[in-house]
């Protein structure tokens, strides 16, 4: 996830500067962690045509 980080300091809650590096899911400081995009990533895909969709 791409966002912003936050700390708990002596004026209470504070938002650290923004990276534009991801945070990946599992990391520890995940609940310290405002997501403003999530990062997916695509596996597999397959090519298909108009033609081998359903007819509605």
């Amino acid at each position: 996830m791409i966002g912003t980080p936050y700390q708990y300091g002596d004026g209470g809650l504070q938002a650290l500067p923004a990276t534009d590096q991801a945070l990946p899911y599992g990391h520890p400081g995940l609940g310290w962690f405002l997501a403003s995009q999530m990062v997916r990533r695509l596996r597999a895909y397959t090519v298909i045509t108009l033609g081998d969709l359903p007819n509605p």
